[in-house]
């Protein structure tokens, strides 16, 4: 491992210009279409569970034990979403809950693929459309929140 100029090891051969990808864009694929493009995604994030467990006699620790894995709800902003992805948000209201395996895909300049996280029984729970100001020159931005089960880095340097 190597040590960089910002203080953060990575495995040799990698530089930090491989690790973060700039002036990218966020592609939703379900299916292997892109049904987006997306500027902003947040809620990518898994959390161990635990519960505390004292041991008798022993007041120096607690044994934190894992009960589980709870993954956040996806959001992802954009400026540009297909109608099937509107179809499929009013299908679950619907109560007709279509989960479906989707991947999140981060291209950097030029266009080159630079992460993927392959996300497993998503539906969406939330759409929020753009807001409408005619007094500054901004994108229209909507965004949807996914519900998962969970997701899986499939290609990248991490």
């Amino acid at each position: 491992m190597d040590l960089t100029s910002a203080g953060m090891f990575l495995p040799t051969g990698l530089s930090i210009a491989t690790l973060i990808p700039t002036n990218g864009a966020f592609y939703i694929e379900l299916s292997s279409i892109t049904e987006g493009i997306f500027f902003e995604c947040s809620g990518l994030e898994a959390e161990i569970k635990t519960k505390e467990v004292r041991e008798g006699g022993r007041n120096d620790y607690v044994h934190r034990l894992p009960e589980g894995i709870a993954y956040r709800p996806i959001t992802l902003k954009s400026g540009l979403v297909t109608k099937d992805v509107w179809k499929w948000f009013m299908k679950c209201a619907e109560g007709k809950i279509d989960r479906r395996d989707f991947s999140i895909v981060v291209y950097g300049p030029p266009m080159v693929e630079r992460l993927r996280w392959d996300v497993k029984g998503a539906w969406p729970v939330k759409w929020s459309g753009p807001g409408f100001n005619t007094k500054q020159d901004e994108f229209l931005i909507q965004s949807i929140e996914l519900a998962h089960q969970g997701f899986e880095l499939k290609t990248g340097p991490l």
